[in-house]
This record gives C-alpha cells, sequence and structure tokens, in this order.
C-alpha cells in the first residue's frame, strides 16, 4: 500500500469517524464505520486486512476529541453531511404536548410505577422520559413508587430496585421521593377502611370470570349492597389471612355505567 492510498484511507476514516460520533453524541466505534467507509470507496476492499487497522488508529484520536471539537472538525471535511444530520436531528425533535389545566394547579405532580421484577429494557424508557419532561417543564415533582406487591406472577428482583433508579439517573431524571408499596400496606388498609366506612367499598366473593361477565353487562355485583359492617368484618379476616388467596376481594363501587373501571 502506497502513501498516498494510505493518507487517503486514514481521510475517510476520520471523516466516517467523525460522521458516526457526531451523529449518535458518543465515540466512534471501528465496526459501524466499516461498511459505509468501503461502501463509499470499494477500491479500499483490495486492502481489507489492513483498512480497519488504519482506520482503528484514526478513531483513536477522533474519540480523544470532545463533541464540539468533533463537530468543528466534520463541518471542515463535510460540511454539507452536518448539515443532513443536524437537519435530521430537527425533524426528531417533537415537543409534548402541554398537560390541560395543569395552570389550575399550584404543583404539577407525577408518578412512576415500575414493577422491580427485573432489569429494564429500552422500552422502559419512554413512560419515564415523559414523566420526566413534564416535571422539568412545569417545575414540578414527581416519585417513583415501585409496584411489589404481586409475588407470585411478578416477583420482586432485590437488585431491579438500584438497577431501575440508575437507569431513571442515567435518562437524567431524579424522582422528589421514592417509595415500595410492599412496606406501605397498613396505610392502604387504613384508606380502605376508610372507604368501606364511606360507603364506597364491598368484599366480593364471585370469580374473576362472574364478575367480569357482570362488569361487561353493566349488571351490579350481587355482593354489591353488602352493610357496611359485613364489609368491615370480611374485609379484616382478609387482613388477617382467613381466606385463600382470590377466595374474597374488596372493590371499589364505581358506576356500573362505566364498565373500563
Amino acid at each position: 500500500m502506497d502513501d498516498e492510498l494510505r493518507e487517503r484511507i486514514e481521510r475517510e476514516a476520520e471523516k466516517h469517524a467523525l460522521l458516526n460520533a457526531v451523529k449518535h453524541e458518543s465515540d466512534a466505534d471501528v465496526g459501524a464505520i466499516m461498511g459505509p467507509l468501503m461502501g463509499d470507496n470499494p477500491d479500499f476492499r483490495q486492502h481489507g486486512d489492513e483498512v480497519p487497522g488504519i482506520a482503528g488508529g484514526v478513531i483513536g484520536r477522533v474519540n480523544d476529541l470532545s463533541y464540539e471539537e468533533k463537530r468543528e472538525r466534520l463541518e471542515e471535511l463535510a460540511p454539507e453531511e452536518l448539515a443532513e444530520i443536524e437537519a435530521e436531528d430537527e425533524e426528531d425533535e417533537h415537543d409534548l404536548p402541554s398537560l390541560p389545566h395543569a395552570d389550575d394547579y399550584d404543583e404539577v405532580r407525577m408518578r412512576v410505577a415500575p414493577n422491580p421484577n427485573g432489569p429494564w429494557h429500552v422500552g422502559h424508557a419512554r413512560m419515564p422520559a415523559v414523566i420526566g419532561t413534564y416535571k422539568e417543564r412545569y417545575d414540578g415533582w414527581f416519585c417513583v413508587r415501585f409496584d411489589d406487591t404481586d409475588p407470585e406472577t411478578k416477583r420482586p428482583d432485590l437488585e431491579a430496585y438500584d438497577d431501575i433508579l440508575e437507569d431513571l439517573e442515567y435518562l437524567g431524571f431524579e424522582p422528589d421521593a421514592t417509595y415500595r408499596a410492599s412496606d406501605r400496606l397498613e396505610t392502604y388498609y387504613d384508606h380502605a377502611r376508610e372507604l368501606i366506612d364511606l360507603g364506597g367499598a364491598y368484599t366480593c366473593s364471585c370469580s374473576g370470570e362472574e364478575f367480569s361477565e357482570l362488569k361487561n353487562s353493566g349488571e351490579p355485583c350481587p355482593h354489591r349492597d353488602k352493610d357496611v359492617e359485613t364489609v368491615r368484618e370480611e374485609f379484616e379476616a382478609m387482613v388477617d389471612g382467613e381466606y385463600e388467596s382470590g377466595e374474597m376481594v374488596l372493590r371499589v363501587k364505581t358506576c356500573l355505567l362505566y364498565t373500563s373501571l
């Protein structure tokens, strides 16, 4: 390989490394640039065993630059391609809609309720990103409440609690408070008792299938009109573990017209 070809490979590798780094706002990667590099320069292929080594040295120098330095250098080498990247970035920016009636309240309060049954994948980032963005927009408040009260179908993974908080930090959002639902069962029981005393809840022993049929047809559950004292007694028996799992449940008295509740 003569010096002229080597210099050309270095120049093209630098351009593609800068394009990769600036587009993704990260370090360039040899594997990511080899395809475009060879595609734009078919004559490099006959030197395929040497090109990766040359490109690797160039990429190392590119990765030592700051983002602004990479961008400035790319503007020197390939201004049109830099303009294309920036145009794509502008097209990708879609502002979230304003929250209706947000200005009617003193504070916007948001909640993320992950189930800590394992590590997050990239799809899990969507909701906290939306919640966190609204919190920043309205200078609001948001909490993480781990939904960890289902030990049968979604058994908690003890490492997932910290992992999820680290993922939130990676996304750039810090919760104002963190709770575990499993630590607050007595609080939930107290609220349930208050609701029972108000006549807003009832105990039910219908099977899931039976209740679903009643709900979808808009018919009341036969247990809906139990007196408060009976509901309270059966609820306390539930708390004390006197029923098998699913044998008795507490239901909120929602409007029968709303079958989705």
